[in-house]
């Protein structure tokens, strides 16, 4: 890798805000464990709002949630109350939006949906109001997304279809970009077992196979570079990356934050997507699906965290 550049001021102060709102949500007596206090306090960055205000406000929604059934539960409590919070979103539209894709979900007999449809409804609800129109599209942008049963992920479906929905994309132009991209991906050894997300990506991104193929292989080139990156960047998230156009630099500027964060316990994946948080949630110009894309992104890695702490102790249990 080159000498590193000096992240922008900007990304530390992200940081440094980070760090203070994970305090302070530590401090709740019904409190999130650290990495999910950092999860949560990283959502809350693309907010200008006071941050002892933030806070409650994300405890208050915590509790809001905490009082309905089938809510989401646990340290993903936490995630959902802090992307509410720092989106304005009130708890009553995305409980709304959940229980119209149900009514919908089961008048239309549809596929079935992620955690009950709250996958769904949190990015739907970052939209604004939601109609029901809004509600049909969705599930007939999911049957057109659909993949075959061998590959299929209601997690990923779900959020993708709701994002596109969100964007106002036409399903025939979603699937053609996706048709374009995989040829583009099909053809080079690199990315060929990464065609489909790599399409996916491409497609809900809107970005060109083509320079999305060159940037993958400039931040590649930068990872094999460095140790540290080597250990905590998988090529997985690189191709995620490198579809929001992000370039080597951006790996430089995580290997700082990496560094700089405290011991969370969190596999890697996770300690780099949460570094790939607090880096875009420092910027104006970041899209709320980007965010939400690390959001999910860390929070599966924290997932594969508890399973492998839980084996550990015990091999009569399992959990999921």
């Amino acid at each position: 890798m080159t000498e590193p550049t000096d992240p922008p001021p900007d990304v530390f102060a992200a940081l440094e805000r980070c760090a203070r709102l994970a305090e302070d949500l530590r401090g709740f007596k019904r409190r999130p464990e650290r990495l999910s206090a950092w999860l949560t306090a990283a959502t809350l960055l693309s907010s200008d709002a006071e941050d002892q205000a933030l806070v409650q406000r994300t405890d208050g929604i915590r509790t809001r949630l905490a009082a309905e059934r089938g809510a989401p539960s646990g340290s993903l409590r936490w995630i959902y109350a802090g992307v509410f919070a720092s989106r304005d979103i009130p708890v009553e539209r995305f409980l709304q939006t959940r229980q119209a894709l149900r009514d919908e979900r089961r008048a239309s007999k549809a596929a079935t949906m992620h955690a009950g449809g709250a996958r769904a409804a949190l990015v739907l609800c970052a939209g604004g109001e939601i109609y029901p129109e809004t509600i049909r599209r969705f599930f007939s942008m999911k049957q057109a997304l659909q993949p075959p049963w061998w590959r299929r992920s209601a997690s990923v479906t779900d959020t993708v279809a709701a994002a596109h929905v969100l964007k106002e994309d036409a399903e025939r132009e979603v699937i053609a970009k996706r048709d374009r991209s995989r040829s583009v991906f099909e053809a080079d050894k690199a990315l060929r077992r990464h065609k489909h997300d790599g399409a996916r990506l491409c497609a809900l991104y809107d970005a060109d196979p083509i320079e999305m193929r060159k940037r993958f292989m400039r931040l590649e080139g930068a990872r094999r570079s460095s140790r540290a990156l080597r250990r905590t960047v998988t090529k997985g998230a690189l191709i995620d990356w490198a579809a929001q156009g992000f370039e080597p630099d951006h790996l430089q500027t995580l290997e700082r934050l990496m560094a700089e964060l405290p011991r969370l316990d969190a596999m890697a994946g996770a300690k780099a997507q949460l570094a790939h948080l607090i880096a875009i949630g420092g910027g104006s110009a970041t899209s709320g699906i980007a965010a939400m894309s690390a959001v999910i992104a860390a929070r599966a890695a924290m997932i594969a965290t508890t399973i492998a702490a839980t084996s550990t102790v015990t091999t009569t249990t399992a959990t999921s």
